[in-house]
This record gives C-alpha cells, sequence and structure tokens, in this order.
C-alpha cells in the first residue's frame, strides 16, 4: 500500500481569468504549504468522464493532451507548492471538471489524509474591470496623463527633500535627510535621495546637486554595523521600524541601534550601483562596505538557497531573495567596472540559485507570496501582496537588466506577463478612476495598513513601465498606468500643505513608522516614468 495526500478539487481550484488565457477555457489547481519535501511526487487525477478533451500544463505554457479522464503522472512539489493547468475547452459542467486528487507521498504504508488547510479565495469577485471588458480597455486605452506632470511630481518631492537635507558638518545627521512627518534621519532615505540629486546635477550640471548626493550618500554609508559579530557585521541597520513594547525608538544616528536588516543592505547596494552608473565615484573603502554586505548576506542564510530579511530571521521571504540576488550581482558589476575584481563563483551561483528559488514560488495568478509558508499573503488578487511584490520585482528588474547576469527579460517573459496581470487584476474603478485595492476597516488599521500606502502603488507602476515591452500589448499597459497615475496625481498628492510632502503618504490614515514615507524613492520612479515617457531624458549614458 502507499500513503497519499487527498484533495477535495472544489477547494483549489479556479477558472482563470481570460487575460491569462488568450481566451481559452483553462482551469488551475493550486495548493500551498503542503506538508511535503521538495522531490518528484506521483500525482493522480480523475476528471469527469463526460468533460471532452483534456490538457494538462505545470507551467502554464506547454500542455499535453489527456487520453483518458484519468491519469498518473510525475510532479514536482517545490516550496509545499502543487499547481497544474488543465484545458477543458467543451466542459459546460456547473462545477469543475476536476473530480479527485491524490499526492502519493512517502511514509507509513496506508496512512492516507486529505489536505483540508484552507480553501483557495482568489477575490476575484471584487474586480469591477470584467463587466464590460471592452469598455474596460477602451477607457484605460483612452486614458491620458501629461508626462510632464510627471516632471512636476518629481521636482516638488526632490525640491522638498533638499529642504530637509542637514548641511550642518557639526550635527551627527550631517548629510542625511530629515522626515519631520516621521521624525527620523533614515539610512535608507539617503541614498535614493543621492539618486535624485545626482539625476538632477546631471541635467543641471550645478555641482550643488552633486554635492548633495555625495552627502546624502555618505551619511547612509554610516549606517552599517561593524560590530564583529557574524548576525550583525556588515549589515545596515533599519531605521524606523516599529518602536518596541518597550518604546525604544531608532530614528537618529545616535539613537541605541536596531534590527540588522538584509531588505535595507540590499536596497541600499543596489542604488549604490545605479548612483556609481550615474557618475558618482565611490571609494575603495565604500565598495568594500558593499562586499561586507554580500558576506552578511551568505554569513545568514536562512536556509540552502534562501537569504534572510534581517537579523534573526527564519522564514522564506520572496523578495528578500529578489532583492539579495539583485545586490550580489550590483555588487559584481561595480567590482568589475571600478577595479576587474569579481566575487567568488560560489556566491554568484548563491545568487543565481537564490533567484531560481524565488521564481518557482509565482503562484498561478502571478503573485509571489511574501512568505511561502503563509497562505494568507498569497493565491489573492489583494493588497497584502501590494508591497512586496513591488519592491521584489523591482529589484528583479535591475537585476535582469545586469549585464553579469545569465538571465534577461525574454527568459521569463511568462512569469512576469503573469506579475502584470495580477496588478490588473488587483486594480478597479471606482468613482471614475482606477484604483488599486486597499482596506478601510477598523482591524486593518490597527496594524500597519501596509497595502494602502502610496509607495506601493508607485512600485507598481514602475515594475509595469520596465515589463510592458516585454509581456505583449504594451500601448494597454501605457494606458494602465496614464490610469493609474491620474488617480495618484488626484487623490494622493498635496498641493496645499507646504509643511507636508507633496505625496501623502497612503490612504486612509496611518502610523508613520518603516515604510510607509517613501519620498524620495518615488521621486525616482517618477523621473524614471518621465524618461520612458520621453517628457525629460537624461544626457546619454547615464541612468
Amino acid at each position: 500500500m502507499s500513503s497519499f495526500l487527498h484533495f477535495d478539487p472544489a477547494h483549489f481550484t479556479i477558472e482563470l481569468p481570460f487575460p491569462y488565457t488568450h481566451g481559452r477555457r483553462i482551469f488551475n489547481f493550486e495548493a500551498v504549504t503542503l506538508p511535503c519535501p521538495d522531490g518528484k511526487y506521483p500525482l493522480h487525477l480523475r476528471f469527469h468522464r463526460d468533460c471532452g478533451p483534456l490538457a494538462l500544463s505545470f507551467d502554464h505554457m506547454g500542455f499535453i493532451p489527456l487520453a483518458a479522464p484519468e491519469a498518473s503522472l510525475e510532479t514536482r512539489i517545490t516550496e509545499g507548492m502543487l499547481g497544474f493547468d488543465f484545458e477543458a475547452p467543451e466542459w459546460t459542467g456547473a462545477s469543475f471538471p476536476l473530480e479527485s486528487v491524490a499526492l502519493q507521498t512517502s511514509g507509513q504504508a496506508g496512512n492516507d489524509a486529505f489536505f483540508e488547510k484552507y480553501i483557495r479565495r482568489t477575490g476575484i469577485e471584487k474586480c469591477n474591470l470584467f463587466e464590460d471588458w471592452a469598455g474596460t480597455r477602451r477607457r484605460i486605452l483612452d486614458a491620458s496623463f501629461e508626462p510632464v506632470l510627471l516632471e512636476q511630481m518629481r521636482d516638488a518631492i526632490v525640491d522638498f527633500s533638499a529642504s530637509h537635507q542637514v548641511l550642518d558638518p557639526e550635527n551627527p545627521h550631517f548629510g542625511a535627510i530629515y522626515s519631520p512627518e516621521e521624525d527620523k534621519y533614515c539610512f535608507r532615505d539617503a541614498i535614493f535621495a543621492a539618486c535624485c540629486f545626482m539625476r538632477r546635477y546631471l541635467r543641471t550640471q550645478n555641482e550643488t546637486w552633486r554635492n548633495r548626493a555625495r552627502l546624502a550618500r555618505d551619511y547612509s554609508f554610516r549606517g552599517q554595523y561593524r560590530t564583529g559579530g557574524s548576525a550583525k557585521d556588515g549589515c545596515w541597520a533599519a531605521m524606523g521600524i516599529i518602536d518596541d513594547s518597550a518604546g525604544k525608538r531608532f530614528r537618529r544616528i545616535t539613537d541605541p541601534w536596531a534590527q540588522a536588516s538584509g531588505v535595507d543592505s540590499a536596497l541600499i547596494c543596489i542604488y549604490s550601483d545605479r548612483l556609481r552608473r550615474m557618475g558618482l565615484d565611490f571609494s575603495p573603502e565604500q565598495i568594500a562596505q558593499m562586499e561586507q554586505a554580500v558576506c552578511w548576506l551568505m554569513r545568514n542564510k536562512v536556509s540552502p538557497g534562501w537569504f534572510a530579511h534581517h537579523e534573526g530571521a527564519a522564514y522564506h521571504c520572496a523578495n528578500m531573495n529578489f532583492l539579495g540576488s539583485s545586490m550580489v550581482f550590483a555588487v559584481e558589476r561595480m567590482l568589475q567596472e571600478s577595479g576587474g575584481r569579481s566575487l567568488p563563483d560560489s556566491i554568484l551561483q548563491t545568487a543565481r540559485d537564490a533567484f531560481s528559488r524565488v521564481m518557482e514560488t509565482q503562484q498561478a495568478i502571478g503573485v509571489f507570496p511574501y512568505r511561502t509558508d503563509l497562505f494568507e499573503r498569497g493565491g489573492a488578487y489583494d493588497q497584502q501582496n501590494l508591497p512586496d511584490m513591488g519592491m521584489g520585482l523591482q529589484a528583479a528588474v535591475f537585476l535582469l537588466a545586469n549585464p553579469c547576469f545569465p538571465l534577461a527579460f525574454h527568459d521569463v517573459r511568462e512569469s512576469l506577463r503573469r506579475a502584470a496581470l495580477w496588478y490588473l487584476l488587483t486594480s478597479r474603478f471606482e468613482n471614475g478612476l482606477l484604483q488599486a485595492d486597499y482596506r478601510m476597516d477598523r482591524e486593518f488599521f490597527e496594524g500597519l495598513a501596509f497595502g494602502n500606502f502610496t509607495w506601493c502603488r508607485i512600485m507598481m507602476l514602475f515594475v509595469i513601465s520596465s515589463v510592458c515591452e516585454t509581456t505583449g500589448d504594451t500601448a494597454f499597459w501605457h494606458g494602465f498606468l496614464r490610469s493609474h497615475l491620474r488617480t495618484i496625481k488626484e487623490t494622493l498628492w498635496n498641493g496645499t500643505d507646504p509643511t507636508r510632502s507633496p505625496l501623502l503618504p497612503a490612504i486612509g490614515p496611518v502610523k508613520l513608522v518603516s515604510w510607509i514615507r517613501q519620498n524620495e524613492w518615488a521621486a525616482l520612479v517618477f523621473d524614471d516614468l518621465a524618461i520612458r515617457f520621453g517628457a525629460d531624458p537624461l544626457p546619454p549614458g547615464f541612468l
């Protein structure tokens, strides 16, 4: 006898929305957080005997015809996920044509079980874009937003940030950008500000802006731990993490430092590479600091192929793998171009493996769940995944454009297409505007309300603008970008209070801590979009 894990297909099957299927009738079965080690397993399927022709796919692209309504195949389980598509073009029944799913597992013979941990709920019913898809598509294609507004929005944020840069050399925060609404001097904000200032220097040739960029970059590089301890040394400290129960605050460089953050370290290194390619020189000591950050990343892996989100983290985090692999190859490019050196092959291979691992966690609807062990953060067209999707996929975009990395956009085209479609299905029309999903219930606001942040929406715009040339239907996606830019300008822009940032932090009230206020990062995305729309190009050769 063998052991089987059984599934009720009705709990885990959906019919994929037609933007995913090019109009074909394709269903998807998917179950996550299975108690199964990575490996190959026999899979046994039974379909309704009257469902007509059937075809099966494990990669969303190549379909294998099935000769009979019962099939036994070999499948691979990765990070506890079992998934497959099946096409049933002639099925007309009210239920799904799949009747039985059984995964043959190892263990004591006859120890069968039903997987009943959760019921898959994608939330597709919340999206109103399909009530009249032809009309929706026309509205999105016809959306207008003048690119010059991107320049104005970018400049307003950069001017605000510059007005809050500390320029007193006697101040411990010399070079930092003070966030008055958060009351902090963040290392991460400083590297984004340095990029903003450097881009303005490239356009104006005014040395004041290059000097501001240098000061902000130098302040950011003061945020690295140098303790001699393996858990912290080489990693950047995360300023602005939520105050702990004892009331400890980390808002100033003179405060007791808090968590060592793999996320902050990766972002600072990735954007340092962008800054260097704009023409700002880095000292050998600063290059060495980034090598030390790579060493921290390698030293603190959660498990083979998975990087640590922060000091002490023990879970597999999708966006940290995107960030970590992109960081490694950003540092590799800096080493090669600044002195002809290279990171060890073992480190580069680890980063390649980390990227491959996270790509395998993408779910059928396109989302990369923040944690592979929590089904609540995946499987839905829902604002819960907006923050981490954007942050991780932006890092992936930089990685795929890095000539040191062996893959490029066309190698992962289908995955990028599904990620873009996830953003589409997480949007809906509201009061005449295209709005990304959000929540306004009391329970949500008891936490961070992360998915309501304006910054999440701006990350979405970066991702879509970066991949739409690869995924196809470029004109539609340009309309999608214009639609969301209009929403941001009309609902999330502060044009009246000069004491506050021009960009509102979120839809609804939020606690201004940690990741909410990302002014300078947003300004960079507005600049990227302005360049892509041809509004305000940089001098040739600069990014």
